[in-house]
């Protein structure tokens, strides 16, 4: 808001920070020519419509004019810009028929003078990482600023140097805590990073992460074989023995695998891991807690044994609550339906007979060009149920009959629908598909 740059410098600057975001984006094979190539692009487009700037041009007067006239700090990052499209272009054959010579060095002479960034531009030009290696010792690389351990981190990365790039951004984390070059997602392990990273195994020192970042800070520490920083992160996670409110219910099954593989090689995650299934299966049988607890702390033990491959102690929580009648059970068996037996999933619609259950709705069959009409619909799904039958899979095909019959109420319909779950499609139906095929 109190900017001294004006309303068009500030927007050259956004644009050619959205063409940097590409020139590093680190990808493989072609991918990566791609990347290049959009930023390329981008930067062309920005520099010539916002600065004004004759790209390629011999005349270096005319250059150096257009960028006297420009705020210092626009100056800088436009030279920076213009030296980061030209190192790109040098990956292209045609690279000398694009730019003078003698342009192209005046440019790189007048960036920005930190000897790291001067490091990186060489390892590009040349094309050898072994030009950035005097960065990597520890004297060296706790004296870089914020900007130069991002642009090193980013070479690194694109260099293949991964480790070292891990290495580098974890230092410059621990030195510049806050600063806005390190936060956010700068290496692929980084994602949804809300603050930087503290190393320290001390629960209080995570306090405030978002579970899904420490998740994969958590799964990078693993590979780095520290695995006790690891083990604190999913400490965190599941501090109140059960997942982080942050964390997405499609990610607790992931956080429950990487948590069982850390458990393999450090006996202390194995134990907890044990203690935390325990914890969840109490909280599942205390009718004391609320209903949302119980249904995370149900979900939260069946990831956590299909984790383990052991989905038989689920079946068996599950069996216990459709025994005691207990109304969680309609809420979460759902989480169970596939490994389910026939005379399971019996017991379970006779202790719950209004089908008040929380098989997922198929929406699928609403009336769609590409679906047919709703006639069309409903016989595609009496077919699929008579198969899921066939082939044994009697939870799946009660499952789609329910909601089936959820839809579709008629009383002719029920009996259809009652057909199929005997494996058998009516005459009239297997005429009704032999007519649409």
């Amino acid at each position: 808001a109190n900017s001294p740059l004006s309303a068009l410098d500030q927007e050259l600057l956004r644009r050619l920070y959205e063409a940097h975001l590409w020139s590093v984006t680190f990808a493989s094979d072609a991918l990566q020519s791609v990347c290049w190539d959009e930023a390329i692009r981008q930067y062309d487009a920005t520099l010539i419509a916002f600065a004004n700037l004759p790209l390629g041009s011999a005349d270096l007067n005319e250059l150096e004019n257009r960028l006297a006239a420009r705020h210092p700090l626009v100056r800088q990052v436009i030279l920076d810009a213009l030296a980061d499209s030209l190192l790109l272009r040098t990956k292209q054959p045609d690279a000398n028929q694009t730019y003078h010579a003698e342009w192209f060095q005046r440019v790189l002479n007048r960036c920005s003078s930190s000897p790291v960034r001067k490091a990186i531009r060489d390892a590009r030009k040349w094309n050898d990482p072994g030009r950035m290696a005097t960065f990597l010792e520890p004297s060296v690389g706790s004296t870089l600023s914020a900007a130069d351990a991002y642009f090193l981190v980013k070479a690194l990365e694109q260099a293949g140097e991964m480790a070292d790039a891990t290495m580098v951004l974890r230092q410059a984390r621990a030195i510049h805590a806050d600063s806005i070059w390190l936060n956010g997602r700068v290496l692929p392990d980084d994602k949804r990073r809300s603050t930087s990273v503290r190393q320290s195994a001390a629960s209080d020192e995570v306090r405030g992460e978002n579970a899904v970042a420490l998740l994969f800070e958590a799964r990078a520490d693993m590979r780095s074989k520290n695995y006790a920083p690891s083990l604190e992160k999913f400490r965190w996670i599941f501090r109140t023995n059960l997942p982080d409110a942050s964390l997405p219910d499609r990610a607790i099954s992931g956080a429950l695998v990487f948590w069982t593989e850390l458990g393999r090689v450090y006996a202390p995650a194995a134990a907890e891991f044990d203690s935390l299934c325990d914890s969840a299966r109490q909280i599942v049988l205390d009718s004391k807690q609320t209903e949302e607890r119980r249904r995370l702390a149900f979900q939260t033990y069946v990831a956590a044994n299909s984790a383990t491959e052991q989905f038989d102690a689920a079946i068996a929580l599950f069996s216990e609550l459709v025994a005691a009648s207990d109304p969680l059970s309609p809420q979460v068996v759902s989480l169970v339906q596939s490994h389910l037996s026939p005379d399971q999933f019996s017991q379970f619609e006779h202790r719950f007979p209004d089908g008040s259950r929380s098989f997922p709705k198929i929406t699928s069959v609403r009336t769609t060009p590409a679906m047919g009409d709703e006639r069309q619909q409903f016989v595609t799904l009496l077919t699929l149920i008579a198969m899921q039958q066939r082939i044994g899979k009697m939870s799946e095909s009660h499952a789609i009959a329910a909601d089936a019959a959820r839809i579709w109420n008629d009383a002719q319909s029920q009996i259809e629908i009652d057909a199929a779950l005997q494996g058998q499609v009516s005459l009239h139906i297997q005429q009704e598909i032999r007519k649409e095929e």
